[in-house]
């Protein structure tokens, strides 16, 4: 009886140990930059979101705005997403110079938080997760989209 008892205690005992869940890192989502030059000049970049929120109504949100000295990035809001199975740590960041003589802007774009639900779930992963963008041109001044992402650049 006493061995019964015994390894009932000690497969009670791993049992519990094995429910233990470990709190584990969150993944972390980042845009890395190629090397930049820098021409001294400074970079304003401006993203806005637009979606539909329900047929005929849409919804236009600034999600970021900097000045970015080129050749250097600039990091925004950080928030904790939940993924199949784990967490991931995303930022928006901003990024702006020269690679090779042409003007670059990239970054990752993720909304702070979402006041309408967009109709789309498509559009709803994007804000919730982020969008990474990438743009290689040549001149000063940028007018792109990304998804539902709007991005404004223009070198000061």
């Amino acid at each position: 009886m006493k061995c019964i008892f015994a390894a009932a205690m000690v497969l009670l005992a791993t049992s519990a140990q094995a429910t233990e869940v470990a709190k584990a890192t969150p993944l972390v989502i980042d845009t890395i930059a190629p090397k930049m030059t820098s021409d001294n000049a400074t970079w304003r970049v401006k993203v806005t979101a637009g979606y539909i929120v329900k047929p005929g109504v849409s919804a236009n949100v600034e999600i970021m705005n900097f000045d970015i000295p080129s050749g250097e990035c600039r990091s925004g809001v950080t928030k904790i997403v939940a993924m199949k199975g784990f967490d991931a740590k995303v930022t928006q960041k901003l990024c702006a110079g020269d690679v090779l003589g042409q003007s670059v802007i990239l970054g990752w774009m993720v909304a702070d938080k979402v006041d309408q639900e967009p109709m789309s779930n498509i559009d709803l992963v994007s804000l919730n997760y982020g969008e990474r963008m990438y743009f290689r041109f040549d001149g000063s001044e940028l007018t792109a989209e990304a998804s539902i992402y709007r991005i404004e650049a223009k070198k000061l």
